[in-house]
């Protein structure tokens, strides 16, 4: 696979990867840019899908250290992986991989158990990453780190007047059982007024606050 000219996207989800499998795994990334320099048009490994996997902590950790090498992966799933705030060390490389990577975005970080802490971490890439135009993750965060993170998101749309933000909410359920329900913003070609973009904000921070269950953002 790490030899491919031509591979695009790469779906491994739910096949029981680990924190031991995942270094080898990264290796797909790590080596790829060596087959690469011969030919430049070959970088294009774009979708990398992982849901699913217990990597955990220290496997994110691997990931991360895969997409410091790699520059062409626009999207990632890392949704259900096993991650909470307890792996703090890996949610600080995985906000690092971010903040570095060029092309990505779009990320799914949903159905880990990040709390406020593990959010606020990640705060900086929506302040500072102005490309990523949809981040999904399971709320268990206070309202305050919530309302941050839906005005960073309508903000970036809100500097594009052909921009839009679509909202979709979907009751899933999660691999133990449990019903979540998710919120995704992203963007989309159209005209949004900005005090209503801010109204708007305003209004699903609070009910991010008062919805009984997780909530994605």
């Amino acid at each position: 696979i790490a030899r491919s000219h031509s591979l695009r996207q790469i779906s491994l989800a739910y096949c029981d990867i680990g924190e031991d499998s995942a270094q080898s795994l990264v290796q797909i990334f790590k080596t790829a840019p060596e087959a690469y320099d011969k030919n430049a048009s070959a970088l294009r490994l774009q979708n990398v899908n992982l849901q699913g996997n217990p990597l955990g902590g220290k496997g994110l950790v691997a990931v991360c250290s895969g997409m410091s090498v790699n520059s062409t992966i626009s999207a990632i799933n890392l949704s259900d992986i096993g991650v909470s705030d307890d792996d703090m060390f890996a949610l600080e490389a995985f906000r690092d991989a971010l903040l570095l990577h060029p092309l990505i975005f779009k990320v799914d970080f949903s159905m880990n158990h990040i709390g406020s802490a593990g959010a606020q971490l990640l705060l900086p890439v929506l302040e500072e990453k102005q490309n990523i135009k949809a981040f999904r993750m399971t709320n268990r965060i206070d309202r305050d780190t919530a309302r941050a993170f839906h005005s960073l998101m309508m903000q970036r749309n809100v500097k594009s007047k052909k921009k839009k933000v679509v909202k979709r909410k979907k009751k899933t359920a999660t691999s133990g059982g449990e019903t979540v329900e998710e919120v995704e913003v992203s963007g989309a070609e159209g005209e949004v007024d900005p005090n209503a973009a801010a109204d708007a904000a305003a209004e699903d921070a609070a009910a991010v606050a008062t919805l009984l269950g997780d909530v994605a953002i």
